[in-house]
């Protein structure tokens, strides 16, 4: 375990024999002190004040004395009251040093896992999770709303810097209307593109995927029902490098398509394919996270992510399952991450609702935004796009044209396009 050659727990008693309120302050509990006998001093200390004594000498000698521990009552007397001016700095260093210890205590545990034989996704999901914890052991989580309101503040003055100097970076679809409506999707929030098949969600999702990744916004697409060369086929049509129905019977120029390849070969991009279970999925998260500070995640789709360990679990609740993990997920590593659902069978042909979410009612309730797709009855290049669900704006519909030749969304022209924005909030 990690030590310090300074004495800083017996440094940091010395101050809070000063000033008491340090605790407060600071946030400091009992786990931070390692030492068995500095444990015992902190112990006494916290039940003197909670009886409305001044932790002196002789109130902590006398709780000492009730808890058992008459041979510390000598050396409590030998922790002097200091100066504070350094309280900071020794509470620091010794959450440093929680943390650090902390990492050691689970890679050994990871080492003994590897042993035992316990499969590596689990162990590299246990790791990133345990690692985000130990990063995260520090004082900021206060509910004290002086500190919520000034650190608001301060990010919020940020944010008007940034806006004023052209540098905000707004996570979007990249669908004019689309965003008009829905406003900047933020991180931590969770959002839908659900339809029946062939209607246009991968392209949707695709296309979405795009528009941030060449805005140098770290993607990652995990497509669950596509290779990752198909996914590159759909990318390059939206390019305008070529039809999909060329480049997927080779009846393209390589050299026309060269350029567009070595273009999205250049783009903070992350593409996997192949069965994926949630552990799996997590560990990759967490580690594009890690290493190239993924921004926003793309599960297409849904259906087909398997959850381990469920036994005979029903599939309503393996989505219920599924879904809550994921968006505390999406909150903890402060990622927008886009969900790809199919549409009940009963949404065939109609106008779908919130209700025609496949396979559980949860994915409603746990989404922040809601896109359901679907096909307008007069024209079949048309399509609309209902915005069901906003948890921090307006709902409403557009309609946008499909290109189906090089599987994108257009806008339609402005007199032709329709825009029927709700009132309500959600």
């Amino acid at each position: 375990m990690i030590d310090f050659t300074p004495d800083y727990e017996n440094a940091l008693l010395s101050q809070i024999f000063t000033k008491p309120s340090l605790i407060e302050e600071h946030l400091i509990t009992t786990d931070l002190f390692e030492d068995k006998d500095n444990r015992t001093f902190f112990e006494a200390m916290q039940a003197a004040r909670n009886k409305g004594l001044k932790p002196d000498l002789v109130s902590i000698s006398d709780e000492l004395d009730r808890a058992g521990h008459v041979e510390l009552i000598t050396k409590i007397a030998e922790i002097r009251p200091t100066s504070t001016a350094n309280a900071t700095f020794y509470v620091e260093e010794l959450r440093e040093r929680q943390r650090k210890n902390a990492i050691a205590h689970f890679l050994l545990e990871a080492q003994e896992a590897l042993k035992q034989g316990t499969p590596s996704t689990e162990i590299i999901d246990k790791l990133f999770q345990e690692g985000t914890r130990a990063l995260q052991n520090n004082a900021d989580n206060s509910g004290d709303i002086v500190k919520i309101v000034e650190n608001y503040g301060l990010e919020l003055q940020d944010k008007i810097n940034e806006r004023k100097s052209g540098k905000l970076v707004e996570i979007l679809t990249g669908i004019r209307s689309l965003d008009a409506l829905s406003g900047a999707i933020q991180p931590g929030e969770m959002v839908i593109v659900a339809a029946r098949p062939s209607v246009g969600k991968t392209a949707l999702a695709t296309q979405i995927a795009m528009y941030n990744a060449q805005r140098d916004l770290p993607c990652a697409y995990f497509s669950l029902e596509m290779t990752q060369n198909e996914i590159i086929d759909r990318i390059l049509a939206q390019c305008n490098a070529a039809p999909l129905r060329d480049l997927r019977n080779g009846f393209v120029d390589l050299e026309r398509i060269h350029d567009p390849l070595v273009a999205i070969g250049e783009l903070p991009l992350a593409i996997f394919d192949g069965r994926h279970d949630l552990e799996l999925l997590r560990a990759r998260l967490r580690r594009e996270k890690a290493i190239h500070n993924l921004q926003i995640a793309f599960v297409d789709y849904l259906g087909l992510l398997d959850i381990s360990m469920t036994g005979k679990m029903p599939r309503w609740q393996q989505v219920s399952e599924i879904s809550r993990n994921l968006k505390i997920l999406a909150m903890e590593l402060k990622i927008v991450l886009f969900l790809v659902v199919q549409l009940n069978r009963d949404a065939e042909g109609k106008v779908p609702t919130l209700a025609d979410l496949r396979d559980s009612g949860a994915l409603e309730q746990d989404a922040d935004k809601v896109i359901l797709l679907s096909r307008s009855d007069d024209n079949s290049e048309t399509r609309k796009i209902h915005l069901a669900k906003n948890r921090h704006g307006r709902t409403g519909r557009i309609e946008m044209r499909f290109n189906g030749e090089n599987m994108c969304f257009e806008e339609l022209s402005l007199s032709a396009a329709t825009l029927k924005e709700k009132s309500t909030w959600t």
